[in-house]
């Protein structure tokens, strides 16, 4: 993998040496057009390690070793400069003022003295200054006679201690400090979540990336330049703002930078964009791998042409990628890496792997309707005799996207009544999407519900089931994005309860059937290209069907607390009896209402019980076992008062029963009995003389636990 480098130094550097007695110099041995422009270090080959070697009186053999980063070092000490082996931006300014003279050493100016490049004799001798032999250190300068290693900054000699640092002045090292100078290598194509088409409304799909490592210190990777081209010469369109909306690049999982596509430089020869990502300050710690993506949005909507022949290539060119050092020199990169369509005709930009474009795919796509889990649960609800009761919610459901945006066109909802027309009771019934109304039709407007599929051709009334076809859907609450999960509402506007439209006591149950859910006459929807999603449980599922909701002028609403279940055994351990103990809070509406003073079993209730309740076997339990059982039962208040012959419940408040149930003779031994409460009994009058019967539901919400009986 080819590197450029070309290293500088932020800012402005002025230097001036000035040497008494000493001139630097460069050795004849430099061809006339000898010049340094990157950075040189151990490891470093090439022409301008031969340069520098020739200008230090080395052997030009163009590998940079031990040897002449000694002959560096000595150098950098003579000039001034940091004493750390690599030839960087200091240096070559230092060092493009270097003067020559023929016929001598580098750093001499006659054959007296020690050179002040080298630390060699001018004279031409083997050791540096202060040193008799090569082994030891210098007595003058305090470095190793070996000619390898530095000082630390600070030290002028092996004595003593740092005064920049305080370091011992012992720790010389032959190699550059870490963390202050170091470079980005090991630059590689890095294919990781890499797609070959990206296709309409997808976001950020990775099209391109690369790896490096960071050596000898952290690297800042400040800038990064992206070139992207339809290689393709048919019939498709090379203007990439038809395609893609935006490019973003990516430091592993995070987003550095995002460029519209308007922003991009587009060449007018090629119409190549360039897309400059600069200011990024994307960290890529020393020693580690930093993992670069290049991703792009595509727009909603694609010409079939373009997203069938446009073939587009990624790369990034010559120098394109720029990070600094902590020292503030930076390097710029070569990454000679890209995706090119293999397809392509054109060959100039590689033969690579590249992207396209496509229309959208409906694979995966689907639209699944559910019962919400703040869908009202069944309850007895207070309508006027003399006026409209509006805004009552009848059912909460939920559509989900999956693997598209999507828009509802259409949504049905069947309504059930016990006795009357639907469009008796409704005035109005209404479609929400939280607080923002969606849709709304007037309640005369029923449809005819044949095998559960909507009959928008049949207006008539048909009785107690009706459909509502919401087809008005009002934008954006129709719209559902992908993944998401949205919550509609329907809530209904009710005619009064006066007995000419209806009957207090009647209902309304709302839902959206699975048989409407699959068929595009009931719920229409349309998928992120804008076709319709076609009909079928492979595309559209799921049901959400309410709770029953009694209409009553004068009403209770009654709700089931914690129940718990205790039992009593014998000296062998077995289970003779059971006690439930069952707490309920009844609220009243309308006129003040009365409850009895007994519960007892549904087959044995009389005319003044308050509940009347059943027992369920683990084996059978759904259903009711009202005779054959040995028990007692007991109600009681804690803040309800008596009035004749029942408590009294007043208009708007909520009185406390406890219910407890004693089992001492189950119809079946070595078997587990539950308590489910199945109706309440209210009066208008103490005397509790002519009762009203409301079934509980629904029954999940009044059982309680089981428990075994086997003695």
């Amino acid at each position: 993998m080819s590197i450029l480098k070309s290293k500088f130094f932020l800012g402005v550097m002025v230097v001036a040496v000035m040497l008494v007695g000493v001139v630097a110099v460069k050795a004849t041995t430099a061809s006339a057009d000898c010049s340094i422009t990157t950075t040189l270090r151990v490891g470093s080959k090439g022409e301008q390690v031969k340069c520098l070697q020739a200008g230090l009186s080395l052997v030009a053999d163009g590998s940079f070793g031990p040897k002449t980063q000694a002959a560096v070092v000595a150098w950098q000490k003579s000039m001034g400069l940091v004493a750390d082996g690599i030839f960087g931006a200091k240096s070559r300014a230092a060092w493009t003022g270097v003067s020559v003279v023929p016929g001598l050493p580098a750093g001499c100016s006659s054959t007296t003295g020690y050179s002040s490049t080298t630390g060699m004799p001018c004279s031409g001798g083997s050791y540096p200054a202060g040193c008799a032999s090569g082994s030891g250190y210098s007595t003058t300068t305090g470095l190793p006679c070996s000619g390898a290693g530095t000082l630390p900054a600070g030290c002028a000699t092996a004595a003593g201690y740092s005064s920049t640092t305080g370091v011992p002045c012992t720790s010389t090292t032959g190699v550059a400090p870490s963390g202050t100078n170091g470079y980005l290598t090991d630059i590689t194509g890095d294919s990781t979540n890499r797609v070959s088409t990206v296709y309409e409304s997808e976001t950020d799909k990775v099209v391109a990336g690369f790896r490096v490592t960071a050596r000898l210190a952290s690297q800042t990777v400040d800038r990064v330049r992206v070139k992207m081209r339809n290689t393709d010469t048919g019939s498709s369109s090379a203007n990439l703002a038809k395609y893609i909306s935006s490019a973003s690049l990516w430091l592993g999982s995070t987003k550095l930078a995002t460029m519209s596509v308007l922003d991009a430089d587009r060449s007018t020869s090629n119409d190549t964009y360039t897309f400059n990502f600069s200011g990024l300050k994307a960290l890529v710690n020393k020693d580690e791998i930093g993992r670069f993506y290049v991703s792009v949005s595509a727009n909603g909507s694609l010409d079939t042409t373009d997203a069938s022949n446009a073939n587009w290539a990624v790369v990034f060119p010559d120098g394109g990628v720029s990070a600094s050092s902590p020292d503030g020199s930076y390097d710029t990169y070569n990454v000679a890496v890209g995706n090119v369509p293999s397809t392509s005709t054109d060959t100039s930009w590689g033969s690579n792997v590249g992207f396209a474009f496509g229309k959208f795919s409906a694979n995966g796509v689907k639209a699944t309707v559910g019962l919400s889990s703040s869908n009202p649960a069944a309850a007895t609800i207070a309508v006027s005799s003399t006026a409209a009761t509006n805004n009552v919610t009848l059912l909460k459901f939920t559509v989900k996207a999956t693997n598209s945006n999507l828009t509802l066109r259409k949504v049905p909802i069947q309504v059930t009544s016990t006795t009357a027309d639907v469009a008796s009771i409704i005035n109005t019934i209404k479609l929400f999407r939280g607080s923002t109304q969606v849709d709304s039709v007037d309640g005369s407007a029923i449809y005819d519900v044949n095998s559960g599929v909507i009959d928008s051709t049949d207006t008539t009334s048909v009785g107690t089931t009706g459909g509502y076809l919401f087809s008005n859907l009002s934008s954006p609450a129709n719209a559902i994005n992908s993944g998401e999960t949205v919550e509609y509402s329907v809530v209904a506007d009710l005619k009064q309860a006066d007995g000419s439209n209806y009957s207090a006591g009647d209902s309304l149950t709302a839902s959206l059937t699975n048989a409407d859910v699959i068929v595009t006459a009931g719920l229409s929807v349309l998928d992120a290209n804008g076709d319709q999603l076609t009909a079928g449980s492979t595309y559209r599922v799921g049901s959400a069907v309410g709770e029953v909701q009694t209409l009553r002028v004068n009403g209770v609403n009654t709700v089931m607390g914690t129940p718990s279940v205790s039992h009593t055994e014998n000296t062998n351990g077995q289970i003779t009896s059971v006690t439930y103990t069952i707490p309920v809070s009844v609220t009243a509406f309308g006129d003040t209402l009365y409850l009895g003073q007994t519960a007892q079993l549904a087959s044995t209730t009389t005319a003044s019980n308050a509940f009347a309740l059943v027992f369920e076997n683990s084996s059978a339990p759904t259903v009711a076992v009202t005779s054959s059982m040995t028990n007692s039962i007991t109600l009681s208040s804690s803040n309800a008062s008596i009035e004749t012959n029942g408590y009294r419940l007043d208009s708007g408040t909520t009185k406390n029963f406890t219910i407890t149930v004693n089992l001492t003779d189950p119809a079946v031994y070595s078997s587990s009995y539950r308590v489910r409460l199945d109706e309440i009994r209210t009066f208008t009058e103490a005397g509790l003389v002519t009762g009203t019967n409301n079934d509980l539901l629904p029954q999940a919400n009044f059982r309680t636990g089981f428990q075994l009986i086997d003695n």
